[in-house]
């Protein structure tokens, strides 16, 4: 999965949570480096169509909702490096 193919602000069955350890305004889009559990996860999200309250709580570093389509995770052969999903 590529860092900018996470959505925010979504939550559910299919949503994860995770608290925000860094954001950087990067122009157009923010850089979240994000804690999940025992993991960390960097992703890009864009500034467009943003409301007032997701801004304020990627300000505030608080926990956010996001999730990803399934159609953007990639699965690799850790020996031949080939993708498995072609």
């Amino acid at each position: 999965i590529r860092p900018d193919h996470f959505k925010l602000g979504l939550s559910g069955k299919e949503s994860f949570k995770g608290n925000i350890l860094v954001s950087e305004m990067m122009g157009t889009e923010y850089h979240l480096h994000l804690n999940i559990e025992d993991s960390k996860l960097a992703i890009k999200v864009p500034l467009i169509g943003m409301d007032g309250e997701m801004l304020h709580q990627i300000a505030s570093g608080g926990e956010i909702s996001f999730s990803f389509e399934n159609d953007c995770i990639y699965i690799f052969d850790k020996e031949s490096t080939l993708n498995l999903g072609e």
